[in-house]
């Protein structure tokens, strides 16, 4: 097992600005809807509804728009070695559109890093003519923040059973198994204040409220990048020795839990 930088994703774009805001082309059917990209759910599937090059566009709104950076596809995608670009603009039209990136898809989670963050209204999510229909999950158009400063050891990492248990009259005890077990991480970071500080500020500001959901990369490298939730709400302490010379700093802890659907 080696250590892995922890980062996080977050700041669904498409969910953010609704179904209505989200155009699929060729129109996606009826069992396998729009909806599905913006779920936050990663394993429901969206599907063009004939074969040929398609498009994915987003209207994220008039005003102030934060930055994105980040375009994640969840595994199960039927997208194989295609080519797929991301494109952002002020106009619905894109008659001048800003290139974020542009790649060779593959089968399996996909995750790529535009080149520039875009805080345009408009963004398109193209694939290529080849192949059948399309089907993807979520099209998430999210932010990626990764701390300087690494979480402290030790840091509890578990499978939690996802059963229900049924105590019977006669004490017997029986299980309805609900689902696959989820991974939990619990990590804390100590003494943040600057840009670190500033990170997890946004992700408590962006996840907290509304129990939004978060991709995380664990830090080591025996679990992938996973779509998780809190648990619990954040935890935050003042834990400079001295903030009133010093100024504050702060511990922060995170309990994560796996999100299967």
């Amino acid at each position: 097992m080696a250590y892995v930088p922890p980062y996080f994703v977050f700041l669904h774009a498409g969910r953010l600005a609704g179904d209505a805001a989200i155009t699929m082309s060729p129109a996606a059917v009826t069992d396998f809807p729009k909806f599905y990209t913006i779920d936050g759910r990663a394993q429901s599937l969206a599907k063009h509804g004939s074969v040929g090059a398609a498009t994915w566009v987003c209207d994220r709104g008039a005003g102030t728009l934060e930055a994105i950076d980040t375009l994640i596809i969840p595994a199960g995608h039927n997208l194989g070695a295609q080519t797929v670009t991301v494109h952002s603009d002020t106009e619905g039209t894109f008659a001048t559109p800003t290139l974020l990136k542009s790649f060779t898809s593959a089968a399996g989670q996909i995750m790529q890093t535009f080149t520039a963050p875009s805080t345009e209204r408009w963004v398109r999510v193209s694939f290529t003519a080849t192949g059948s229909a399309w089907e993807y999950g979520e099209l998430w158009l999210g932010r990626k923040r990764e701390p300087a400063k690494g979480p402290i050891a030790a840091w509890p990492r578990a499978r939690v059973p996802n059963v229900k248990l049924l105590t019977f009259d006669s004490g017997v005890t029986g299980s309805v198994v609900l689902g696959p077990s989820r991974l939990t991480y619990t990590l804390s970071w100590q003494h943040l204040s600057g840009t670190d500080l500033a990170i997890f500020n946004e992700l408590d500001v962006a996840c907290t409220p509304s129990c939004d959901r978060f991709y995380f990369q664990p830090p080591d490298d025996i679990s992938a990048l996973t779509l998780m939730e809190f648990g619990t709400p954040m935890k935050w302490a003042q834990d400079a020795p001295d903030p009133r010379y010093m100024g504050a700093t702060y511990s922060v802890t995170l309990d994560m839990i796996e999100v299967l659907g």
